[in-house]
């Protein structure tokens, strides 16, 4: 445990220096445009111990709130993301699709609260949404994937990314 600990804590601190670049790009457009360098939102980690997950804040404030009814279910996946009305320009994309907006995740995992690879962390309103539609997966998953750190990089984005709307309740 404890060389996984040490391994994770290696690769966020280089990743982090690796990437100082954008972490100065985010902060100057994000002073610029007057909105926080980082999103924060409340996350279930290991044993359900909330926390709060970090990412680059590549959409406006607010913007989550609106996230149902502003995405539109019409498009194929690969569409979707690049026809969100809350995504204002190629960069902000560009980030999202390549999964760099996620990167400050590593100050979550320096902190010691997340893993690099792990289950997704899920808001705490998502699991209370998922146990009254699908109550056995839901108490499956409290089960098996609460035992663990949850990661920044895992089976779940890289499988339900691309999916479509219909397949993503399975």
């Amino acid at each position: 445990m404890y060389k996984r600990q040490c391994l994770d804590r290696a690769i966020a601190t280089g990743s982090i220096g690796i990437t100082s670049p954008l972490w100065s790009f985010m902060f100057l457009y994000n002073r610029l445009r007057k909105e926080p360098l980082l999103f924060r939102q409340e996350r279930v980690g290991k044993k359900g111990k909330a926390f709060l997950m970090v990412k680059f804040e590549t959409l406006y404030t607010g913007a989550e709130d609106e996230a149902e009814s502003q995405k539109s279910y019409h498009y194929l996946p690969e569409e979707r993301e690049k026809n969100d009305p809350r995504i204002h320009n190629r960069a902000m994309l560009f980030l999202r699709q390549t999964g760099l907006n996620e990167m400050p995740q590593m100050i979550n995992v320096l902190k010691g609260e997340m893993s690099v690879v792990g289950p997704r962390p899920l808001p705490l309103d998502y699991i209370d949404e998922a146990a009254e539609i699908f109550p056995e997966i839901t108490r499956e998953w409290r089960r098996t994937a609460l035992k663990i750190k949850p990661g920044v990089i895992g089976v779940s984005p890289l499988q339900t990314r691309k999916l479509p709307i219909e397949g993503f309740d399975q």
